[in-house]
Protein backbone atom coordinates (compact mmCIF):
# COMPACT_ATOMS: atom_id res chain seq x y z
CA UNK A 1 0.00 0.00 0.00
CA UNK A 2 1.15 3.64 -0.99
CA UNK A 3 -0.29 6.72 0.79
CA UNK A 4 -0.31 9.80 -1.28
CA UNK A 5 -1.47 13.34 -0.60
CA UNK A 6 -2.89 15.93 -2.88
CA UNK A 7 -2.49 19.30 -1.40
CA UNK A 8 -3.85 23.34 -2.37
CA UNK A 9 -5.25 25.98 -1.34
CA UNK A 10 -9.28 25.59 -1.26
CA UNK A 11 -11.26 25.26 -4.04
CA UNK A 12 -8.64 24.68 -6.49
CA UNK A 13 -9.82 20.94 -7.57
CA UNK A 14 -8.25 18.55 -5.43
CA UNK A 15 -11.37 16.33 -4.57
CA UNK A 16 -12.47 16.81 -8.44
CA UNK A 17 -9.10 15.43 -9.05
CA UNK A 18 -9.13 12.80 -6.72
CA UNK A 19 -12.54 11.85 -7.85
CA UNK A 20 -11.37 11.45 -11.28
CA UNK A 21 -8.26 9.51 -10.20
CA UNK A 22 -10.47 6.91 -7.99
CA UNK A 23 -11.96 5.74 -11.02
CA UNK A 24 -9.27 5.81 -13.07
CA UNK A 25 -7.21 3.33 -11.07
CA UNK A 26 -10.29 1.37 -10.11
CA UNK A 27 -10.92 0.88 -13.72
CA UNK A 28 -7.15 -1.07 -13.28
CA UNK A 29 -8.32 -3.10 -10.72
CA UNK A 30 -6.71 -1.34 -7.72
CA UNK A 31 -8.50 -1.45 -4.67
CA UNK A 32 -8.50 2.49 -3.32
CA UNK A 33 -9.02 4.83 0.23
CA UNK A 34 -9.74 8.20 0.52
CA UNK A 35 -8.78 10.32 3.47
CA UNK A 36 -10.32 13.46 4.16
CA UNK A 37 -8.99 16.58 6.02
CA UNK A 38 -11.23 18.91 7.54
CA UNK A 39 -9.91 22.05 9.27
CA UNK A 40 -13.32 23.30 10.48
CA UNK A 41 -13.65 19.83 12.33
CA UNK A 42 -17.09 17.80 11.36
CA UNK A 43 -20.11 15.88 12.95
CA UNK A 44 -21.07 13.12 10.34
CA UNK A 45 -23.43 11.49 12.95
CA UNK A 46 -26.80 13.34 12.85
CA UNK A 47 -28.69 13.73 16.43
CA UNK A 48 -31.24 11.29 17.31
CA UNK A 49 -30.17 8.41 15.35
CA UNK A 50 -28.60 5.42 18.26
CA UNK A 51 -25.17 6.36 17.43
CA UNK A 52 -25.49 10.03 18.31
CA UNK A 53 -27.22 8.76 21.59
CA UNK A 54 -24.12 6.74 22.52
CA UNK A 55 -21.45 8.57 21.70
CA UNK A 56 -23.49 11.68 23.80
CA UNK A 57 -24.19 9.09 26.41
CA UNK A 58 -20.23 9.28 26.79
CA UNK A 59 -19.23 6.46 24.63
CA UNK A 60 -15.30 7.35 23.35
CA UNK A 61 -15.73 5.12 20.35
CA UNK A 62 -18.86 4.36 18.35
CA UNK A 63 -18.86 1.81 15.43
CA UNK A 64 -22.03 0.95 13.56
CA UNK A 65 -21.98 -2.36 11.45
CA UNK A 66 -24.61 -3.38 8.11
CA UNK A 67 -24.47 -6.38 5.85
CA UNK A 68 -22.48 -3.53 3.13
CA UNK A 69 -20.96 -0.62 5.49
CA UNK A 70 -18.86 0.14 8.41
CA UNK A 71 -19.50 3.04 10.12
CA UNK A 72 -16.66 4.42 13.33
CA UNK A 73 -16.56 7.45 15.37
CA UNK A 74 -13.63 7.69 17.75
CA UNK A 75 -13.17 10.70 19.73
CA UNK A 76 -9.84 12.65 19.89
CA UNK A 77 -7.84 15.67 21.07
CA UNK A 78 -5.52 16.28 18.47
CA UNK A 79 -4.92 15.95 14.78
CA UNK A 80 -4.31 12.36 14.04
CA UNK A 81 -1.33 11.30 11.77
CA UNK A 82 -1.15 8.35 9.61
CA UNK A 83 -0.14 5.54 11.84
CA UNK A 84 -3.50 6.24 13.77
CA UNK A 85 -5.85 6.12 11.00
CA UNK A 86 -4.27 3.03 8.99
CA UNK A 87 -5.54 0.78 10.73
CA UNK A 88 -8.78 1.22 9.59
CA UNK A 89 -7.92 1.15 5.89
CA UNK A 90 -5.43 -1.73 5.26
CA UNK A 91 -6.19 -4.09 2.84
CA UNK A 92 -6.05 -1.38 -0.53
CA UNK A 93 -3.67 -0.81 -2.67
CA UNK A 94 -3.35 2.83 -2.44
CA UNK A 95 -4.70 5.91 0.00
CA UNK A 96 -5.65 9.05 -1.67
CA UNK A 97 -5.20 11.69 1.09
CA UNK A 98 -6.91 15.23 0.57
CA UNK A 99 -4.70 17.72 2.82
CA UNK A 100 -2.38 16.54 5.71
CA UNK A 101 0.28 18.60 4.41
CA UNK A 102 2.05 18.14 7.62
CA UNK A 103 2.32 14.66 6.68
CA UNK A 104 5.62 12.80 5.89
CA UNK A 105 4.29 11.50 2.78
CA UNK A 106 4.68 12.09 -1.32
CA UNK A 107 2.66 15.05 -1.86
CA UNK A 108 0.97 16.63 -5.28
CA UNK A 109 -0.03 20.01 -5.50
CA UNK A 110 -2.68 20.81 -7.07
CA UNK A 111 -2.08 24.59 -7.91
CA UNK A 112 -4.31 27.63 -9.48
CA UNK A 113 -2.80 29.64 -12.05
CA UNK A 114 -0.93 32.97 -10.80
CA UNK A 115 -0.70 31.82 -7.38
CA UNK A 116 2.48 31.03 -5.52
CA UNK A 117 3.29 27.37 -4.42
CA UNK A 118 1.90 26.49 -1.22
CA UNK A 119 4.68 23.55 -0.03
CA UNK A 120 8.15 24.01 -0.61
CA UNK A 121 9.13 22.44 -3.89
CA UNK A 122 11.69 20.16 -2.09
CA UNK A 123 8.72 18.44 -0.43
CA UNK A 124 6.19 17.43 -3.67
CA UNK A 125 6.57 14.93 -5.87
CA UNK A 126 4.49 16.50 -8.48
CA UNK A 127 2.52 19.71 -9.68
CA UNK A 128 -1.26 19.93 -11.38
CA UNK A 129 -1.42 23.22 -12.89
CA UNK A 130 -3.95 25.11 -15.38
CA UNK A 131 -0.58 26.76 -16.14
CA UNK A 132 2.90 25.16 -17.51
CA UNK A 133 5.83 25.68 -14.77
CA UNK A 134 9.40 25.66 -14.87
CA UNK A 135 10.17 23.23 -12.15
CA UNK A 136 12.18 20.18 -11.89
CA UNK A 137 9.82 17.64 -10.69
CA UNK A 138 6.57 16.89 -13.08
CA UNK A 139 3.62 18.84 -13.29
CA UNK A 140 0.91 17.67 -14.87
CA UNK A 141 -2.65 20.01 -16.56
CA UNK A 142 -5.85 18.39 -14.43
CA UNK A 143 -7.44 16.53 -17.34
CA UNK A 144 -4.61 14.38 -17.68
CA UNK A 145 -6.08 12.20 -15.48
CA UNK A 146 -4.38 8.67 -16.80
CA UNK A 147 -1.10 10.37 -16.90
CA UNK A 148 -0.90 11.19 -13.52
CA UNK A 149 -2.28 7.57 -12.82
CA UNK A 150 0.47 6.25 -14.57
CA UNK A 151 3.06 8.59 -12.72
CA UNK A 152 1.51 7.27 -9.78
CA UNK A 153 1.60 3.76 -10.10
CA UNK A 154 5.09 3.84 -12.02
CA UNK A 155 7.06 6.34 -9.97
CA UNK A 156 5.31 6.34 -5.96
CA UNK A 157 3.33 3.08 -5.86
CA UNK A 158 5.57 0.51 -3.43
CA UNK A 159 6.06 -2.82 -4.35
CA UNK A 160 3.87 -5.87 -3.64
CA UNK A 161 5.39 -6.98 -0.68
CA UNK A 162 5.21 -4.14 2.23
CA UNK A 163 5.06 -4.69 5.83
CA UNK A 164 3.95 -1.88 7.93
CA UNK A 165 5.45 -1.92 11.66
CA UNK A 166 3.60 0.41 14.11
CA UNK A 167 5.75 1.68 17.57
CA UNK A 168 3.12 3.16 20.07
CA UNK A 169 1.42 4.44 16.93
CA UNK A 170 4.80 5.70 15.30
CA UNK A 171 5.53 4.20 12.04
CA UNK A 172 8.46 2.51 12.21
CA UNK A 173 10.91 2.63 8.64
CA UNK A 174 12.06 -1.24 7.43
CA UNK A 175 14.33 -2.10 4.56
CA UNK A 176 13.35 -4.86 2.15
CA UNK A 177 15.51 -7.88 3.83
CA UNK A 178 14.12 -6.75 7.29
CA UNK A 179 10.38 -6.82 4.96
CA UNK A 180 11.07 -10.31 3.80
CA UNK A 181 12.08 -11.76 7.12
CA UNK A 182 8.79 -10.36 8.95
CA UNK A 183 6.51 -11.55 5.94
CA UNK A 184 8.15 -15.31 5.94
CA UNK A 185 8.13 -16.05 9.99
CA UNK A 186 4.61 -14.83 10.55
CA UNK A 187 3.17 -16.01 7.63
CA UNK A 188 4.81 -19.57 8.25
CA UNK A 189 3.46 -19.48 11.57
CA UNK A 190 -0.17 -19.01 10.47
CA UNK A 191 -0.29 -21.22 8.49
CA UNK A 192 0.29 -23.61 11.22
CA UNK A 193 -3.03 -22.38 12.33
CA UNK A 194 -6.01 -24.71 11.17
CA UNK A 195 -8.78 -22.51 11.19
CA UNK A 196 -11.64 -23.60 9.66
CA UNK A 197 -12.48 -22.37 6.20
CA UNK A 198 -9.57 -20.56 6.21
CA UNK A 199 -8.01 -19.51 2.67
CA UNK A 200 -4.51 -18.56 1.53
CA UNK A 201 -3.57 -15.56 3.74
CA UNK A 202 -3.49 -12.02 1.99
CA UNK A 203 -3.07 -10.34 4.89
CA UNK A 204 -1.95 -10.28 8.55
CA UNK A 205 -2.28 -7.86 11.06
CA UNK A 206 -1.10 -8.57 14.55
CA UNK A 207 -1.99 -6.27 17.37
CA UNK A 208 0.27 -6.46 21.06
CA UNK A 209 -0.63 -3.88 23.79
CA UNK A 210 1.26 -3.92 26.69
CA UNK A 211 -0.78 -3.40 30.15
Amino acid sequence: MRVISFVGRSGVGKTTLIEHLIAELGSRGYKVATVKHVVDGMDMDKPGKDSWRLARAGSDVVVVGSEDKLFLVKKIDHEPNFAEILPFILGVDLVLVEGFKKWKIPKIEVHPQGEDLLCPLEELSAIVSDEPLEVRIPCFSPPETKVIADFILQSLVAPDLEVCLLVNDEPIPLNPFVQEIISKVTLAMASTLKLEGMKEVERLNILIKKG
